[in-house]
């Protein structure tokens, strides 16, 4: 299989407190940067896009909008790399049940799109590094995304 592009992230490793065995270790990943719009615009203008910054911030923008107005809406959109819903949050007592506000509330549930689970299913991946980092354990794993 073709390698198509090379990444790398940082898990750290913590103790398992709960677990009877003493060795075994949970992992959370590090982030070392944040991205923002205006970030991903910038990157794509280097990539070599025709598209101009203010054209590019401008179709988000509207885009943004019409999918934020659809989703207040209870309508399910997919957007960029997630799906977003609206959920409801609290019980109800009886048929005829009211909205409580001190009970009753609304959430968005966020879903990865298939393209982003499947890209991040097709690494295969290898560790390296192993050094303590406040406390607990620091590893590097590559990843390597095939087709």
């Amino acid at each position: 299989m073709p390698i198509i592009e090379k990444n790398s992230v940082i898990v750290e490793l913590y103790e398992l407190p709960i677990s009877p065995r003493k060795d075994d270790r949970f992992g959370r990943v590090v982030s070392t940067r944040s991205l923002n719009e205006d970030d991903l615009i910038d990157i794509a203008v280097a990539r070599g896009t025709e598209l101009n910054p203010s054209t590019l911030r401008a179709a988000l923008e509207i885009v943004k909008d019409i999918a934020a107005g659809e989703i207040v809406n209870g309508t399910a959109v997919t957007f960029g790399l997630a799906q977003f819903n609206v959920m409801v949050n609290g019980v109800f007592t009886g048929d005829n049940a009211q909205w409580n506000k001190d009970v009753n509330s609304l959430s968005l549930r966020i879903t990865p799109t298939i393209m982003l689970r499947s890209k991040l299913n097709r690494s295969a991946g290898s560790w390296y590094g192993n050094h303590r980092h406040r406390g607990e354990y620091r590893f590097r794993y590559a990843l390597s995304h095939r087709k």
